[in-house]
């Protein structure tokens, strides 16, 4: 028996910032398929993708042959997920996807005779003792049969009858290949020298022990660089069958060294080839691990030691072709192995000791002068040829093929990502918020806000800066850098074009938005009476205002106005803005009383009592009738009572006139309106700003108007210009004469009254 040392993990880590040029990969993350912190991004048929959801840590596992399965939906998925392969005491099923294989179990007897195991005896089961174990590993199963060891009790030939469904089966060398599944058989053929024949619809096995039997079911992968097990014949003895994977003869160990055989000197060399097609050419390389687990070294054929075990890397320039069908192509990779530097990985095998560093250095040398290259990469194993009487093997697991020959990349994925700008806006600024491309009647307030997400996994580098533009045709090119939200004022349809780049220049396409204002609402808005303004507003009138007193104005109008055949004046009211818009005027109340009508009474006799009747008639010819109250007539004027009084008095000290707080002014005299209102002596005067006399209550009680009229009984009193004013004891204005001679007054203006 080979003598087995174990050995423990093997890992060799390099470090280095690699960018690998080859082609791009998508990921379809799934988040149920989570290993530990690790979750799955995507998968090949050789290659695991993962993020650690704890590091944030994205990596990829380069396997030397296929371990995934392509399901039903077209997705890679873990072998064991897809492949069933069971046993019972009759039969295998091996099924997946919708295709199946059943080895039906039967034997052929010392006597030649075929007898299904479903269909022996309790007793013939008993003494054949047959069992079957089935191991899972990466990308395959590994089972054997086991059956009594008497040999007498043996039969002559185990046999499998294969049934299938939607799928066939066919023989290639040594293996039963199924689909894309396939039995390899070359264990029991070159190990356990064993017959066995295949066909398509039957595989029988014999020889001189069938104690034990050790076939394998993996994923077919026929094509030979895909191998990690080769050897090489010189001297010229048997040539290898260079379409057919050996591992020392089929035994699953990888062979390194010598073997000094009668044929001549034999030379086992191995490698393993990883295909990097999986990783993009994006990805910026953070550290790179080699991971093999040896099961056991076996120097049982020669001395007692493996003195030293060397590691050769390989590039795919140094061979054109690693798929040798010739012994000519198959000498070109031995020589290729040769011509490469030799680093040494174990000094000595005994020891378990490892020179990792050295390894990292010279391999991460290696893939930095390649970064420019899709070719695979290479990790060949051979024993120090100097050492021509020692053979050593060293056992990968391949029979089982738990833990397979790994590269584990740790990568970044740079942000390839262009940034995105969302854009939103109020109208007016600060208020509603505004839908591009819709009307607007004020200014529009616009906000621009950059996000980066960095791409799939994420890595963003964050935004740099954002431009934009604005013009009428959605043409122009952003280039100024935003920095704050920006208002939009101009009429009619603006366009804001915008775009953002990240910290990694990725430049986002340019987007556009579409602004409308349209302003259906007056903008400066005036009102006038006569040319008299009495109401003003600046800017965007959209709103309700009121304007309670122009009783001045419209009397002023009415005075200098000059009445038709009717006897109406025409007054004008204009309303002007400097934008097109609709305003609504309502509500105009007028409040006046009718003192120019004058009716001769003096024929009336005194101390008798009267009621007026009067009839008042509207522009469209409504009239209606109205009663006054009860009225006596006397020869004696009944002055009013004010409270407080303003009082002129002459020069004797007499009363002449007086201005009450109840809006009320008596005068001994009359009121007169007159172009030129010259004081005399001893007057009360009203000046304007150049000291002229404008109006004035002279030492006889007269008062002299140079503008407006002597009406009274005003609604209310708020001049617009300098005056002297009589206010009540609340403040409220009574009475005024300006300083243009314009009277106003809230009462009754009582002349020639006896005082």
């Amino acid at each position: 028996m080979k003598e087995k040392n174990k050995l423990n993990l093997v890992r060799i880590l390099i470090v280095g910032a690699l960018l690998l040029s080859v082609i791009n990969v998508s990921y379809s993350v799934k988040a149920q398929e989570i290993i530990g912190d690790l979750q799955v991004l995507n998968r090949t048929a050789e290659s695991d993708n993962y993020i650690n959801v704890t590091s944030n840590e994205t990596l990829i596992h380069l396997y030397t042959y296929p371990i995934n399965i392509m399901n039903l939906s077209g997705s890679y998925i873990p072998y064991g997920r897809v492949t069933n392969f069971t046993q019972n005491e009759t039969q295998l099923t091996l099924s997946w996807n919708n295709n199946s294989v059943s080895f039906i179990f039967y034997i052929i007897n010392q006597s030649g005779y075929k007898q299904y195991l479903g269909n022996i005896t309790p007793l013939e089961s008993e003494d054949l003792g047959f069992s079957t174990t089935i191991s899972d590993g990466r990308g395959s199963y590994h089972y054997y049969h086991n059956m009594t060891s008497v040999l007498e009790n043996q039969p002559t030939k185990l046999g499998y009858q294969i049934i299938t469904n939607n799928v066939s089966c066919y023989r290639r060398h040594k293996e039963l290949v199924c689909g894309d599944q396939k039995i390899d058989f070359s264990e029991s053929i070159d190990y356990q020298n064993l017959t066995v024949d295949i066909n398509e619809t039957n595989v029988e096995f014999s020889g001189f022990d069938l104690s034990f039997i050790d076939p394998q079911v993996i994923l077919d992968q026929f094509d030979f660089w895909n191998s990690w097990g080769v050897w090489q014949n010189v001297n010229g003895c048997e040539p290898p069958n260079y379409d057919e994977q050996r591992e020392n003869g089929g035994t699953g160990e990888i062979e390194v060294g010598v073997n000094d055989k009668t044929c001549g000197q034999e030379i086992h060399r191995s490698y393993f080839a990883y295909t990097l097609s999986d990783i993009d050419s994006s990805w910026i390389i953070n550290s790179v691990s080699f991971e093999f687990y040896p099961d056991f070294i076996d120097y049982s054929w020669s001395s007692t030691t493996c003195d030293q075990l060397n590691f050769h890397e390989l590039i795919y320039t140094d061979v054109g072709d690693w798929t040798p069908n010739t012994e000519a192509e198959a000498s070109a990779i031995w020589n290729a192995i040769d011509n490469r530097a030799v680093y040494i990985l174990d000094n000595n095998v005994n020891e378990n000791t490892y020179n990792t560093e050295l390894f990292s250095s010279q391999a991460t040398t290696r893939l930095n002068s390649d970064v420019s290259n899709r070719y695979p990469f290479f990790i060949g194993f051979r024993h120090d040829v100097s050492s021509a009487t020692q053979d050593c093997y060293i056992d990968i697991d391949n029979e089982v093929s738990i833990n397979p020959p790994r590269l584990i990349v740790s990568y970044t994925v740079p942000d390839q990502t262009p940034p995105i700008t969302s854009a939103s806006a109020t109208s007016p600024p600060g208020g509603a918020p505004y839908t591009f491309g819709s009307i607007a009647n004020n200014n529009i307030q616009i906000n621009l806000s950059c996000t980066d997400t960095g791409g799939n996994p994420p890595n963003p580098s964050g935004c740099a800066f954002t431009r934009y533009c604005l013009d009428t045709v959605n043409s122009c090119v952003p280039v100024t850098t935003y920095s704050f939200p920006l208002t939009a004022i101009s009429e009619g349809t603006t366009y804001l074009r915008f775009f953002s780049v990240d910290n990694r220049n990725n430049i986002e396409s340019t987007q556009n938005r579409s602004i409308i204002i349209e302003r259906n609402y007056p903008v400066n808005v005036s009102v006038k009476i006569n040319d008299e303004e009495i109401f003003s507003y600046e800017g965007v009138f959209q709103t309700t205002d009121t304007t309670n007193d122009f009783v001045q104005e419209l009397n002023g109008a009415l005075y200098n106005c000059t009445a038709d055949a009717e006897g109406y004046c025409i007054i004008p009211i204009t309303v002007s803005s400097t934008h097109a818009g609709a305003i609504n005027i309502t509500n105009i109340n007028l409040y006046y009383d009718i003192e120019q009508y004058l009716w001769n009474i003096s024929t009336f006799p005194e101390l008798s009592t009267y009621r007026a009747r009067l009839r008042s008639t509207d522009g469209y010819f409504n009239s209606n009738y109205s009663y006054s109250t009860d009225f006596t007539i006397s020869s004696t004027l009944i002055l009013p009572n004010d409270t407080n009084r303003f009082i002129i008095q002459n020069s004797s000290a007499s009363d002449v006139a007086w201005l009450g707080d109840s809006g009320n002014i008596v005068l001994k005299g009359t009121c007169s309106i007159s172009t030129n209102c010259v004081a005399p002596d001893g007057s009360l005067i009203i000046a304007n700003s150049t000291d002229d006399s404008t109006a004035y209550i002279d030492l006889n009680g007269n008062l002299c108007l140079e503008s407006g009229s002597c009406t009274d009984m005003a609604g209310s009193c708020n001049p617009t210009r300098d005056a002297f004013i009589i206010q009540n004891t609340t403040g409220y204005n009574m009475s005024y004469i300006d300083f243009n001679g314009n009277l106003c007054l809230t009462g009754g203006l009582y002349q020639n009254a006896v005082l």
